[in-house]
């Protein structure tokens, strides 16, 4: 199991009492599954997707990445868990803009210890993927915003992630082009049997997941 959810609770200050986001929460994510969350705004959606991907922590239950209990370790070992098996992709791309599209996918590899040369391999190879072959040296300023997307997909990949979490991936693009960006990153997940936990707004992106699991009332 890539990823195991069990009993999460997590509440926050709210005036004088707390307010009740998640309450024994459960999931379990297979290799290759791609499931999306879905649910209105409020319901804890980013607040379980930050949970599973060791960026926030629960006030009670468990979170196991890849058979290893993550709640209760250190920041730096859970820091490790993520750099090891975790990808994360956001609403917006938040690539450097100082560097090029394959400088951006080459650093966090560069981070994980790969040599320069591998690194730069293994970013064109994705990026190649992406239909982003002639762009590798363009800055984020200079790519359309789809081309940006692409990008930040392509660095969250960059490492052999086990676990892709992506929080609205394409809610900052117009349709067509959320469209297309979604169909190359699905096509990529299920060649490469990517675990993927999704928040989106989009039922028709939802509708393409292998399941839906909806929080809120």
């Amino acid at each position: 199991m890539v990823l195991k959810l069990l009993n999460l609770t997590k509440s926050y200050p709210s005036g004088e009492s707390r307010l009740d986001v998640l309450q024994n929460f459960s999931l379990e994510i297979p290799a290759g599954e791609i499931v999306a969350l879905v649910g209105p705004s409020g319901c804890g959606k980013t607040t379980l997707l930050q949970i599973a991907g060791l960026l926030d922590r629960p006030d009670s239950g468990s979170v196991m990445i890849k058979g290893e209990e993550a709640a209760t370790l250190s920041e730096g070992e859970r820091t490790e868990l993520r750099l090891k098996y975790l990808g994360f992709v956001y609403q917006f791309h938040h690539l450097l803009p100082e560097f090029s599209a394959l400088e951006n996918v080459m650093l966090p590899q560069l981070i994980a210890g790969i040599s320069k040369q591998d690194a730069e391999t293994r970013a064109k190879t994705l990026l190649d993927s992406f239909g982003l072959i002639k762009r590798l040296h363009h800055r984020p300023a200079q790519l359309s915003g789809g081309e940006q997307q692409r990008v930040a997909i392509a660095r969250a990949l960059a490492n052999h992630p086990k676990l892709l979490l992506a929080d609205e991936p394409t809610g900052n693009l117009d349709p067509e082009t959320a469209t297309s960006v979604f169909a190359q990153f699905m096509e990529y997940a299920r060649k490469s049997r990517l675990s993927v936990l999704l928040v989106t707004h989009n039922p028709e992106i939802a509708a393409k997941a292998d399941r839906r699991i909806f929080l809120g009332k």
